[in-house]
């Protein structure tokens, strides 16, 4: 599929199916299990690393190593002008003109998206990497599978109508050997050959209306029983190890909240100056810590989903390439197969223009009805490229919805950042918080 799949771990056949493991990030024991449904289309079957964090998982990591992913975090300048100048555009150099039309047409890989994925690698640095990197391994799948698609919708629009022309051609061939017959004198190999191409222009006829509901069911079958049902199940895989770290998220940061509340109620000694550290900002307090998670987990929970923001941009840029690629190739496949009915329908008009066919003659009449016959077979030939090309690309029912991950991801049940209110509980605690220290001092040096 790609490097990092085949460099993956081949685990053999599961049901009839092949299965590897796709590693999400270098030197580490996190992975995917990937399986071939069939066609080349691939899905996540299970992902083989903890998605739920714990209290312990936050708590064990020493003070000093959380604090400076908090100050990674909230400290990582936002990039503001771009980077792709053309003074560092040293790997592929453009014209100037070519670069401003690509870059406001969207044809280049996007820059915005690029720079956001690398701000937010800099600013989480390695925490929620393995998540980040598993919805970047979930698009490289439905790149994959969508390539894979269009290749697979190319090649059988191309084989049905390479099929019909070739019965075409059988036909005209064996029309030609009629009329060569007839020519000669050959009365009875020109009555024979006239009888089998009119059979087989009647017999295409026949069967045109099964040959294009053979097509339109194995299309229907590869998009539902393989392509979209591979994409609905990696999708909910993520979705679900996504609203499974967002939830644990959650439920820490509530954790520290209730500890926020029952310090206050409780108290914390205070440490004096000489245990303060230099800059005397009490960093070294627990509360100091906790808000401090108050402040960092939702902020984890934002980057997740502007991670999969950007790589849902990614994707619809993606997408909407791949679409006119394919369009461009089942046009091409459409004028390609063109040539070769007009051709036979060019020479079977210059035939009747020669004046081969004596209506007087038995011999005659049987080719005169082979001739129509080849007429009526290259119209035919004609609307079914027509037919099945059109099919192949505009029918709706076998493309890839634009907001296909919209679909496929439950985010309504996830614990995204804005759920948090983080807005008004922080700011409240301080409050009440000033209040009473403001109503205690109110009551120093009463009786």
């Amino acid at each position: 599929m790609d490097n990092d799949t085949a460099a993956g771990k081949e685990t053999g056949p599961k049901n009839g199916r092949k299965h590897t493991h796709m590693p999400i990030q270098e030197a580490s024991n996190d992975y995917v299990r990937i399986e071939n449904v069939g066609y080349d289309i691939w899905q996540i079957d299970e992902i083989l690393f903890k998605a739920k964090i714990s209290q312990s998982d936050i708590e064990n990591i020493p003070r000093e190593v959380r604090q400076a992913e908090v100050r990674r975090c909230f400290t990582t300048p936002i990039e503001i002008f771009p980077k792709d100048t053309p003074e560092q555009d040293t790997f592929l150099p453009l014209p100037h003109w070519f670069r401003k039309c690509t870059l406001t047409l969207g044809l280049f890989p996007p820059p915005l998206e690029a720079r956001l994925i690398d701000v937010a690698n800099e600013k989480f640095d390695n925490t929620d990497a393995d998540i980040r990197r598993l919805i970047e391994k979930s698009a490289e799948i439905f790149k994959h599978n969508l390539t894979v698609y269009i290749e697979l919708k190319r090649k059988w629009q191309s084989r049905f109508i390479i099929g019909f022309e070739c019965a075409t051609a059988l036909s005209f061939v064996i029309f030609c050997i009629a009329t060569i017959a007839r020519i000669e004198g050959r009365f009875e190999m020109s009555i024979i050959t006239s009888v089998l191409a009119t059979a087989i222009a009647v017999g295409s006829l026949l069967c045109y209306g099964s040959v294009k509901d053979n097509f339109e069911t194995q299309n229907k079958l590869l998009f539902d029983k393989y392509y979209i049902l591979a994409l609905q199940n990696t999708a909910n895989k993520l979705s679900n190890c996504i609203g499974n770290r967002m939830s644990s998220l959650r439920q820490r940061f509530e954790e520290y909240v209730r500890r926020i509340d029952d310090l206050r109620a409780s108290g914390e000694k205070v440490k004096t100056e000489e245990e303060t550290s230099d800059d005397g900002s009490y960093k070294t307090g627990q509360v100091f810590l906790w808000t401090q998670m108050l402040m960092w987990l939702p902020e984890r929970i934002a980057g997740i989903e502007e991670h999969l923001r950007n790589i849902m941009q990614c994707i619809a840029y993606t997408h909407a390439a791949a679409d006119l690629t394919g369009f461009r190739h089942a046009k091409k496949i459409f004028f390609y197969s063109l040539p070769l009915p007009f051709f036979i329908l060019a020479a079977t008009l210059g035939m009747a223009g020669c004046g081969l066919f004596h209506l007087h003659e038995t011999v005659s009449v049987f080719v005169l009805l082979a001739w129509c016959a080849e007429l009526m077979l290259v119209g035919l030939t004609i609307c079914f490229a027509v037919q099945i090309s059109r099919l192949s690309y505009y029918n709706p029912d076998w493309n890839t919805p634009p907001q296909v991950f919209k679909d496929c991801l439950d985010t309504s049940q996830w614990d995204v950042s804005a759920k948090f209110n983080i807005y008004v509980r922080i700011p409240a605690r301080v409050q009440k918080a000033i209040a009473e220290i403001g109503h205690k001092d109110g009551q120093i040096g009463r009786p």
